[in-house]
């Protein structure tokens, strides 16, 4: 319990009072995989024998260069969106019997996008409007600061996070499209 609230008062006071941006060039292929292995050993999740890990087109990325998945932004705070998502996402699959989060990369000519998707439930109808709104929860645990923290600091980068149910893995989805830093190589994927 003194680690729940020690919890909840520190994403209560990331939420509350939003620290000022650290601008600068991110590869999102390298925050990506950093915050995928910190996930990974977080304890909660090795717990709950999770299967988490990148998706095609991040391994790709990660096999050759980062170069067309660079943002500008602050990257603690978009490791801090990465965290939050995976660990929704975790937290989802925790009552499924296949229990697996994908974290994934696809880009378009000018934006980047980050795609969580995992084998949960989904996201019911109901839920869908109020998923980013402070304190709104759909399970027993968590805070439900979580998302909403996660719009924050994407829209702090100029960019938009979708949720949608039953995605490739079938359950829920959460992408975050953030601007592509301005002279990268683009391509659709």
């Amino acid at each position: 319990e003194t680690h729940q609230l020690s919890d909840w008062i520190g994403e209560f006071l990331d939420f509350a009072r939003p620290r000022p941006l650290q601008w600068g060039r991110c590869d999102l292929v390298d925050l990506a995989l950093q915050t995928l292995e910190a996930c990974q050993n977080d304890p909660r999740v090795a717990a709950a024998a999770i299967t988490l890990g990148p998706g095609a087109r991040l391994t790709a990325l990660a096999n050759g260069t980062g170069a067309e998945a660079e943002v500008e932004g602050d990257a603690v705070l978009l490791r801090q969106v990465l965290w939050n998502l995976l660990l929704n996402a975790c937290q989802a699959v925790q009552a499924s019997t296949v229990r697996r989060v994908e974290l994934d990369l696809v880009t378009e000519m000018d934006r980047v996008g980050i795609a969580v998707r995992d084998s949960g439930p989904g996201i019911a109808p109901e839920d869908q409007p109020h998923l980013f709104e402070p304190f709104y929860i759909t399970r027993g645990e968590g805070t439900g600061l979580g998302l909403a923290t996660v719009q924050r600091h994407v829209a702090a980068h100029r960019g938009e996070v979708i949720a949608k149910a039953r995605a490739e893995l079938g359950g829920a989805e959460f992408r975050v499209w953030l601007p592509r830093v301005h002279g990268a190589s683009g391509f659709s994927t």
